[in-house]
Parts: structure tokens; C-alpha cells; sequence
């Protein structure tokens, strides 16, 4: 798993998450 694409994915879920 590519910190690249694990950072894209987590991104979005924390931002979706307070």
C-alpha cells in the first residue's frame, strides 16, 4: 500500500468524520 494513495483515501474520510 503506497502512503500516496492510503494519505488520498484517509484524507477524505477523516474530512467526512469530525
Amino acid at each position: 500500500v503506497s502512503p500516496s494513495q492510503f494519505e488520498a483515501h484517509a484524507g477524505w474520510a477523516s474530512r467526512r468524520q469530525p
